[in-house]
């Protein structure tokens, strides 16, 4: 009848003709449950090219339904290492409002490969009596330059690889050779010494 037409035309989906100059409009609501939103950015993808949490949890793992884009979902997990960093501990909750739920650790290496590296540096902390450890990406405060730095887990100060390996050169030209060398800190005034076997 016409009123189950006219409510079937309230939820049309219609695409324009992309011929250039052409008014025809293509009724693809065929498509409509091949389509899904992204939660984050709210455009219609089919559903291989959203990443849904559930189908990448394990076996224990019980994870939600949301589902987002690639790069919605990227830029999210990257925007939470800062802190994962500073916890010590790599834990990406859900990006949906409300959601108790974590980003199964499989889909958080999957979409970021700054997550994979912190997951790197964290495992090496937990394995290993180093006096330093890598800290998530920040302006070198010496030279400048964006990266990862080395942080001095004594004193906290922080320094790109390269100026770290620039001054330890620098200082060793300047030593003896001995059994253990101990270098101090390479930010000026700090009294805090590093082995730098």
């Amino acid at each position: 009848n016409s009123q189950s037409e006219a409510a079937r035309g309230e939820h049309k989906m219609c695409f324009r003709c992309c011929a250039e100059g052409c008014g025809c409009e293509l009724d693809v609501t065929f498509l409509r449950e091949e389509l899904h939103s992204c939660l984050l950015c709210g455009q219609y993808q089919s559903e291989r090219s959203l990443f849904t949490n559930e189908s990448w949890a394990g076996t224990w793992h019980a994870a939600c339904e949301h589902a987002a884009c690639f790069p919605c979902l990227r830029k999210h997990i990257d925007g939470q290492l800062a802190r994962c960093d500073k916890q010590r501990f790599l834990r990406v909750p859900c990006y949906a409002p409300g959601c108790h739920k974590v980003i199964p650790q499989t889909l958080v290496f999957e979409a970021s490969d700054a997550a994979k590296k912190l997951a790197e540096n964290l495992d090496e902390q937990h394995n290993t009596t180093k006096p330093w450890r890598f800290t998530f990406q920040h302006e070198c405060p010496l030279c400048k330059t964006f990266g990862w730095l080395r942080e001095d887990i004594q004193c906290g100060h922080v320094a790109c690889e390269t100026c770290w390996t620039k001054w330890a050169g620098s200082q060793l030209a300047k030593m003896p050779v001995q059994k253990q060398l101990r270098l101090r800190c390479c930010h000026e005034g700090c009294e805090c010494e590093v082995d730098a076997e």
